[in-house]
């Protein structure tokens, strides 16, 4: 093991899901569905990638903003894809 458990696990907070790290590898579930992915950012530039192997999916987003951008648009493009229920409130549909 490289890494202690209290440096590769954050619990979720503030509408942030849980998230485990390792070597830079996020692992995680978005509403039930298991992701690995990675993000990043700075000043003017954010991204975050999140990839779901059970559902041959795969979620990219660039932003020419600063962080937390790009991570709230994937959030949303989760409950689009996998919430329906949260997606029928937010439409109307």
């Amino acid at each position: 093991h490289l890494l202690s458990p209290q440096i590769t696990v954050a619990p979720a907070r503030d509408g942030m899901p849980a998230r485990s790290h390792g070597l830079g590898i996020g692992l995680g579930t978005a509403f039930g569905h298991p992701w690995v992915g990675h993000n990043g950012g700075t000043l003017g530039v954010n991204v975050e990638t999140m990839a779901f192997p059970d559902d041959q999916t795969t979620i990219i987003v660039l932003a020419n903003r600063d962080p937390p951008v790009a991570g709230m648009v994937a959030r949303n493009v989760q409950a689009m894809l996998f919430d329906g229920e949260s997606c029928k409130a937010k439409t109307g549909g």
